[in-house]
């Protein structure tokens, strides 16, 4: 008897919890319908298979500005975008502006049936994989398509209202391309207003690092176009809880016929392309070493796209730079042990908050190396180790390693004999959150990000000059070669001549007196 009362009372349990699933699908779905017939009716959104607009947008430089928490170095771009949705193509010509693009750099790109290439004129070569997921997302999480992913939905459930802005939404779930969206719907209007979603970007160089990224899309200003469909002329995504992209719409065709050649893949790129794919998505690789002093190998500087060093004390190893990412880390790391058997790593140095240069720091975290960093880079290295990595644990999340943070907040001492260092925080107005490195044996500096060429020889940004000149000064260093994250160790009377040069006035300027 006791178990006849429990079996009706477990069958009563499904079936009421059936229900209840059924009746959230059935809310839901009537959401979406509501949606797609204020947008214009499902079928008349079914039916739009290309789609042309001229835009306006700007984006965030979030990975490396002058503060972490903004405001951020702004790039903005200007273009015509193409859209086909029966074979996933899609193809943007812009213009982009911007700290150090003054007079505007062209960019072309076509993305179609899994494949990106750049065009350069009549030329064409391979894209990036994170510029393939960037223009797959671009193309997916659109009001419109949103709507019917939801639609054909066969996991589509609903949630309890929620308020955003103040006004009521209806909230309805359901998973597109093993991907969980949250999509969020104006109850007075009907509209799409705000979809969320979090998943990971192991292709691409910067958000690869943060694991778990939380995505929110808001979309605003809508607009009546012919054959009454309403689609928003505005999109703002945010990551991470910061402001990362928006743009505005300032033209908008639908279901034209576009030149066959639109979205054209050169054969050699559609194969070069493939072999991509296969390739390892952590790049680039470590630099080639080289003796920072001649006949030392106590000091060495891996030269490449992100420098690195290995610095040897009579305690053992100071790694300088975790940049860019784990398997650059990891290479790096090996490196130590092959060069140095037997030696401990006692520590490892990040001089800046740009992203380039911490990078790696999980790596190290998860090696149980202690992280030396200027204290004001406290909340954005804390973040950056605690981030979530439930969708692909890496070897921090697996490891559950605490990390141990040295805050330099003035000179400091690293280390005893003829590789001593000195850690000084810059101060300065770009190299707020910098730090230098001295070698007072070797009257060697090493200044973060501070110094790098340009193509013609010149170096970027003469104001960073100055800063790095400054600090020296302050701090009564004796220098006779510095050498920074994109530089090689070079003379300190160049930086001095590069100064003095950025300096003189010009002969317009004097001839006006």
């Amino acid at each position: 008897m006791k178990r006849s009362v429990f079996f009706l009372s477990a069958l009563t349990l499904f079936v009421s919890l059936l229900a209840v699933a059924q009746q959230n699908q059935n809310s839901a779905r009537q959401y979406l319908q509501k949606a797609a017939e204020v947008m214009g009716g499902e079928q008349a959104l079914r039916n739009i298979k290309t789609e042309r607009t001229e835009y306006l947008g700007h984006r965030f430089f979030l990975e490396q500005s002058e503060r972490p928490d903004g405001p951020w170095i702004i790039g903005y771009d200007t273009g015509t975008e193409f859209r086909d949705y029966v074979h996933g193509g899609l193809r943007q010509d812009s213009v982009q502006r911007g700290l150090g693009q003054e007079e505007g750099s062209p960019s072309s790109a076509t993305t179609v049936e899994g494949i990106t290439q750049a065009n350069v004129g009549d030329k064409h070569r391979p894209g990036s994989l994170s510029q393939l997921a960037e223009a797959e997302e671009a193309l997916d999480f659109s009001a419109d398509r949103l709507v019917l992913h939801g639609l054909d939905a066969a996991d589509l459930r609903s949630f309890p209202d929620v308020s955003i802005h103040g006004e009521p939404y209806h909230v309805v779930a359901f998973t597109y391309a093993k991907v969980p969206v949250r999509l969020f719907l104006n109850a007075y209007t009907g509209l799409p207003g705000v979809v969320e979603w979090t998943q990971t970007y192991p292709s691409d160089i910067y958000w690869r690092g943060w694991g778990d990224v939380r995505n929110r899309q808001e979309f605003t200003n809508y607009s009546l176009l012919p054959g009454g469909i309403r689609l928003p002329l505005q999109s703002d995504l945010t990551r991470n809880d910061q402001p990362c992209k928006s743009r505005v719409v300032l033209k908008r065709e639908l279901n034209l016929q576009l030149a066959q050649d639109t979205f054209a893949i050169a054969p050699e790129v559609r194969a070069a392309f493939e072999k991509i794919k296969t390739a390892a998505l952590e790049t680039p690789a470590i630099g080639k070493p080289q003796e920072i002093v001649e006949g030392d190998d106590s000091l060495v500087l891996f030269r490449g796209a992100w420098n690195a060093s290995l610095i040897k004390q009579p305690d053992g190893l100071i790694i300088l730079e975790a940049p860019i990412g784990p398997k650059h880390t990891r290479d790096l790391l090996e490196q130590a042990r092959q060069r140095y058997p037997n030696t401990p790593i006692k520590a490892v140095i990040t001089t800046s908050d740009a992203w380039p240069h911490f990078g790696g720091l999980r790596e190290m975290v998860a090696n149980n190396i202690p992280v030396y960093a200027t204290d004001l880079n406290q909340p954005i290295l804390t973040r950056f180790i605690n981030s979530p990595f439930t969708l692909a644990p890496d070897s921090l999340a697996k490891s559950h390693k605490l990390a141990r943070f040295h805050w330099i907040s003035s000179k400091t001492v690293l280390g005893t004999g003829p590789n001593r260092l000195e850690l000084y925080p810059i101060r300065n107005a770009s190299g707020e959150r910098y730090l230098m490195v001295y070698f007072p044996e070797r009257r060697i500096l090493y200044v973060s990000d501070l110094a790098q060429h340009q193509q013609d020889g010149t170096f970027f940004m003469p104001e960073y000059l100055k800063e790095i000149a400054d600090a020296a000064e302050r701090e009564h260093l004796t220098v006779e070669r510095f050498f920074a994250m994109h530089m090689p160790m070079t003379a300190w009377s160049e930086l001095q001549q590069g100064l003095n040069k950025a300096t003189a006035e010009s002969p317009n300027s004097s001839a006006s007196k």
